[in-house]
């Protein structure tokens, strides 16, 4: 019975590519899942974030001689699905208004009850998702780095 492979090979530019694809994907999708004035605040910390990011995978990628590298499959699905629950409840304000939302709540209440109730336990949501979000990319990161040694 054969083994299933959860290993990718691909090229050096490959996975450049695929990544500044990411970036900018996931970039646009939490400026348009936030709301008010975090959607700015998010568009300037995720644009500096991945820019950081995209020079570390560069430096990795290129700074070994190989031209293939190995990707775990597996490792980029679990990182996929932890940024689509992060943009599930990415936090949103209502701008002068006052009041905060996720984004999952515009699905099941009014946008005038949401902007009506008092921040309370959202605030947290920007600092949590930001962390999730380096530890998962330094791991990917890392991952890149140990399977070219």
């Amino acid at each position: 019975m054969k083994e299933i492979n959860f290993i990718l090979r691909l090229r050096k530019w490959q996975i450049m590519l695929l990544w500044i694809i990411y970036a900018v994907l996931f970039q646009r999708l939490f400026v348009a899942t936030s709301y008010g004035w975090w959607g700015f605040a998010n568009h300037i910390y995720y644009g500096g974030f991945y820019i950081f990011f995209t020079l570390i995978i560069a430096l990795i990628l290129f700074s070994r001689k190989q031209s293939l590298i190995n990707i775990d499959i597996g490792l980029l699905l679990f990182i996929s699905l932890i940024k689509c629950i992060i943009l599930l409840f990415n936090y949103g304000d209502c701008s002068d208004a006052g009041g905060a939302i996720t984004y999952i709540e515009t699905f099941f209440i009014e946008m005038s009850e949401l902007c009506s109730a008092q921040p309370d336990w959202k605030i947290a949501i920007p600092v949590f998702g930001f962390l999730i979000n380096t530890i998962m990319i330094a791991w990917f990161s890392y991952s890149l780095y140990k399977s070219n040694e």
